[in-house]
């Protein structure tokens, strides 16, 4: 089975349905505006998803202590699953909940574009081997649910890049009490860091991140640190155009043909002002002089025009 074409005409979860239904092996890729995500699914369920390297999954699993490392070679060799070298704090439901949270927001990426490409081709099976199926179904509920919550986290925290700190005058009104994923988060920016840095550190998408610290930013525990960025103007108000520079011109206007030849002062001139450069003063110019002897004539170059006459008449 073959299928491809655009998000505008065919929406990605009408393509994952299709899919499912049909009960296929295989891999979906999208490919929207820079963003290249990829959804493997056996049997119609959902195995695997990401928007990264496939090092950089296994790095989140190993952050948050999921998986042991030394065992990882196993899974590399496609001899174990993830699922059969977890640690002894993790549990096939905990990395069910986990990869739902991966697969989720590989979704959520690419419900946020409005253009891009589509494949599905068969029988491709991912690097690793999960060991877990998701339902289809399931997975785009939540994706759903994260696009509703994105508006309301952009709201505190504009992008994933932005950086945060703890706000000092968070306990000013007495203690405070955070969670335990709270308190990942504190000890993760140790001082200031931002969702991608949180996410990186702690395994998690930078959804979970971001719904997290927008929490946090709430209750007064953090507070951003990166100024935020401002549109050009309101909602409703016309654009207003930049003031114009008022610049100041010292010194009689010199004429710009290039013809004449280059003038030497004998004395060192006092020199005028003059505000605004296309005001024309008429009893100024080249040759003028005032009576004061305030105004002389600026000395300028010999043109290119002159000097090949005189090299001619030579």
């Amino acid at each position: 089975m073959s299928l491809s074409g655009a998000l505008e005409s065919f929406p990605i979860v009408e393509v994952l349905k299709l899919v499912a239904g049909s009960r296929k092996n295989g891999v979906l890729r999208v490919d929207a505006q820079g963003l290249e995500a990829r959804l493997y699914l056996e049997d119609g369920r959902l195995t695997y998803g990401t928007t990264r390297r496939d090092e950089d999954f296994h790095s989140k699993l190993v952050e948050a202590n999921m998986v042991d490392p030394r065992a990882w070679i196993d899974v590399e060799r496609r001899e174990r699953t993830i699922s059969d070298i977890l640690t002894a704090g993790a549990t096939k439901e905990t990395l069910e909940e986990f990869m739902l949270d991966q697969i989720s927001d590989v979704i959520f990426r690419v419900l946020r574009e409005s253009s891009g490409r589509f494949a599905f081709s068969e029988d491709v099976s991912p690097r690793f081997d999960t060991g877990v199926q998701l339902d289809v179904d399931a997975s785009v509920v939540e994706a759903n649910a994260r696009l509703g919550r994105w508006n309301e986290i952009e709201e505190v925290i504009p992008g994933v890049a932005f950086h945060l700190t703890v706000d000092p005058r968070a306990s000013s009104d007495g203690p405070v009490t955070v969670a335990d994923d709270e308190w990942r988060v504190l000890s993760t920016i140790a001082g200031v860091g931002s969702v991608e840095e949180v996410s990186r550190k702690q395994g998690w998408s930078e959804f979970r991140a971001a719904q997290l610290m927008a929490g946090m930013v709430r209750r007064g525990i953090l507070v951003l640190t990166d100024d935020r960025p401002s549109g050009r103007y309101a909602y409703g108000e016309e654009a207003q155009e930049p003031e114009k520079d008022t610049f100041q011109v010292i010194g009689s206007r010199v004429s710009a043909h290039r013809d004449e030849a280059e003038t030497e002062p004998t004395d060192e001139p006092k020199v005028a002002e003059h505000v605004g450069a296309d005001e024309e003063d008429p009893g100024s110019g080249p040759d003028a002089t005032s009576g004061d002897d305030r105004t002389v004539a600026l000395p300028r170059r010999k043109g290119l025009g002159a000097i090949v006459r005189e090299s001619e008449r030579s």
